[in-house]
C-alpha cells in the first residue's frame, strides 16, 4: 500500500520532529505498534492501532503526526471531534504514552524533565538583570533561528544556568503540562506580539527551548552557536 501524507491543517497539539528523535535516540523502533482505544463513555471502546516511523505515525496507509493520526482515529468514532493531542493518547507496547517516551529522552540528552514531571519549576526559573549577569563574550551565547536565518531567541549561559534574553520571540500558543511550567509562564512579562521583556533564568536549555516553542523540545538541539553548531555538538 502506498503510504501517503496526511494534511496536517486540523487543530491539534504537536511537537516539531519529536518521533524522529525518539527513533534516533533508539527509544523507539520504526515499525513498532502503538494503540488505544477510544469510545464514548459507557460504552463499548474501539481498539486503535498505527506503526511508527520516524516523521509520523502509519494508520490505514498514511503517515502523520501523533495528533493528526490520533485524531483521524477518533473522528471515526466521533466525527464532530476537531481537536486531540496525540502525545497522550498513543500508547507504546509496554503501556507508556507517546509523552512518557518524550521525558525519557529528555532526562538522558540533557538531565532535564519534562515540565508536567517537575514539582518545583517556579523556583526554577526566575527573573534576573543585565546587573545579575553581566556580558562574557559570544562564546556564551546560544541561539534559535527561524527557517529564513533570523534570529528568534537568545540564551546566555550563566554558569549552570541558561537565561533566556529579553528581546526573544516566545510562542503565544503554549501546550505545558502542569500547573508549574503554566504559572511560570503565565507569569512572564510578554508583549502582545510575543517578545519576552525580561530575562528569565532557566536551569537547562530544554526549559528555555520550552518557553520559546511553547511546549517541550530537545535544549540540545533546539539552541545553536552564532555558526549554528548544535549545542549537543559543542562539548560545554
Amino acid at each position: 500500500m502506498e503510504l501517503t501524507q496526511e494534511n496536517e491543517s486540523l487543530k491539534t497539539t504537536d511537537k516539531s520532529n519529536a518521533l524522529y528523535e525518539i527513533v534516533k535516540a533508539g527509544l523507539l523502533n520504526v515499525g513498532d505498534v502503538v494503540h488505544f482505544d477510544y469510545g464514548p463513555k459507557g460504552k463499548l471502546k474501539t481498539h486503535f492501532e498505527g506503526k511508527i516511523c520516524s516523521d509520523g505515525i502509519e494508520v490505514d496507509g498514511i503517515v502523520s503526526s501523533a495528533s493528526v493520526s490520533a485524531l483521524r482515529c477518533i473522528q471515526q468514532i466521533s466525527p464532530s471531534r476537531t481537536t486531540t493531542n496525540g502525545w497522550v493518547t498513543w500508547k507504546t507496547a509496554d503501556g507508556k504514552f507517546l509523552e512518557e517516551k518524550w521525558n525519557a529522552l529528555l532526562k538522558k540528552s540533557d538531565g532535564a524533565e519534562q515540565p508536567s514531571r517537575r514539582k518545583k519549576h517556579k523556583k526554577k526559573s526566575r527573573k534576573t538583570s543585565a546587573v545579575t549577569h553581566p556580558e562574557n563574550g559570544d562564546n556564551d551565547m546560544l541561539y534559535h533561528f527561524a527557517k529564513g536565518g533570523a534570529i528568534i531567541a537568545k540564551v546566555r549561559r550563566v554558569g549552570s544556568w541558561f537565561v533566556l534574553l529579553a528581546g526573544s520571540k516566545l510562542s503565544l500558543k503554549y501546550d505545558f503540562r502542569g500547573s508549574g511550567w503554566m504559572n511560570v509562564r503565565k507569569n512572564i512579562s510578554v508583549g502582545a506580539d510575543g517578545t519576552l521583556r525580561e530575562d528569565i533564568e532557566c536551569d537547562s536549555p530544554s526549559m528555555a527551548a520550552a518557553f520559546v516553542a511553547g511546549g517541550a523540545r530537545n535544549g540540545l538541539t533546539f539552541w545553536k552557536n552564532k555558526d549554528r553548531k548544535e549545542l549537543k555538538s559543542l562539548g560545554k
